[in-house]
């Protein structure tokens, strides 16, 4: 690279340095509390190998926060779903306790169980083509 930052802080040119992370300038001037000197100059103006264009980081964020976003609603939606469809089946059962035709406790049980799995199927989002996701 031909153009060379200067640090702005001691005015004498960067080096070129490659850490675990990449390319990076260094002032390579040791402070007197034993740290290194942190200026680092305007990417746009002195770019290194691992300079990202403008926008692109911002646009990665966005579609993994997005698709985050995406997963989180569509597990709520299930789980909504699947509420419902459980509420639906206790107040069906419980219609039938009343009507005197399920005496059984154990039978209870089970016909939440096939009432809720009935009921989920019929809630379940659709997609474009009318089947079940």
């Amino acid at each position: 690279m031909s153009n060379i930052p200067n640090c702005a802080y001691h005015d004498k040119p960067m080096k070129l340095k490659t850490g675990q992370y990449g390319e990076f300038w260094s002032c390579g001037t040791k402070l007197a509390d034993g740290t290194w000197c942190k200026y680092k100059p305007d990417p746009k103006t002195y770019p290194t190998s691992k300079t990202k264009p403008a926008g692109f980081e911002a646009t990665a964020v966005q579609e993994k926060t997005d698709e985050k976003w995406e997963k989180i609603n569509s597990k709520k939606e299930q789980g909504m779903t699947w509420l419902n469809a459980k509420r639906g089946a206790c107040e069906i059962v419980s219609a039938e306790i009343t009507a005197g035709f399920i005496k059984s406790d154990l039978t209870v049980l089970d016909k939440v169980k096939e009432y809720s799995k009935l009921i989920y199927k019929l809630e379940a989002p659709y997609d474009n083509t009318g089947t079940n996701k």
